[in-house]
Formats: C-alpha cells, structure tokens, sequence
C-alpha cells in the first residue's frame, strides 16, 4: 500500500477486502489513503455497491455511468486463486475489464 501511495498511481481509487476486519485494520487500511475497507464478510453486493459509487459520475454531471461511458477495469488482487477466480467472474459479468495479481508487487506491475 504504502508503494502505491508514494507512487504515480495515486490517484487510483483503492477498495481493501480483507479478512482482517479489526477497528485497528480499518484504521490502518483507511490512513494509506483507501476509498474503502470492507471486510470479506461484506459480501459480494456490497462490493458491488462500493465501486459503483466510485466510479459513478460526479452528482449533477449528464454521464450515464462508469461501465457504459467507458468501462473501466478493476485490477483485483489476492493470494488466493479461488478468490481471484470469483472476483473476475463477479466484475466481468457486471460489465467491467478486470486484471488479476496474487501479491502486490505483481498488482504493480499490472497497474503500469
């Protein structure tokens, strides 16, 4: 987090997902600048919910949404396999471009 803070990237909204959902983590996820931290018990509609609302036009603007104005893409990061298989499957049928990383660094490399 802290190399993609101090990098060119950021300006790149962040959404955390994360298993450690403590205050303490939140805190933490929220200080290096994050949109939002959720935690993996969310769910999947709340996800949804919290990159829509990033990436909706701002209030009052004439856009007709992210997706169709220009569909983003969603670099989606985590060490495990089965959870980046879902999250693709979850964005791409929602209409958006995803990319997959299992760490950081590799997420960094993709964002580039």
């Amino acid at each position: 987090m802290r190399r993609l803070r101090d990098s060119d990237l950021a300006n790149i909204p962040v959404i955390v997902l994360s298993a450690r959902e403590s205050p303490e983590d939140v805190a933490e996820g929220l200080a290096f600048g994050v949109r939002s931290y959720l935690g993996k018990t969310a769910g999947l509609d709340r996800l949804l919910a919290e990159v829509r609302a990033i990436l909706a036009p701002p209030s009052g603007s004439s856009g007709d949404g992210v997706v169709s104005a220009g569909n983003p893409c969603i670099l989606i990061v985590d060490d495990e396999d089965d959870v980046l298989d879902l999250l693709t499957v979850v964005f791409e049928t929602e209409g958006f471009r995803t990319l997959a990383a299992s760490d950081g660094p590799n997420a960094l490399t993709l964002a580039y």
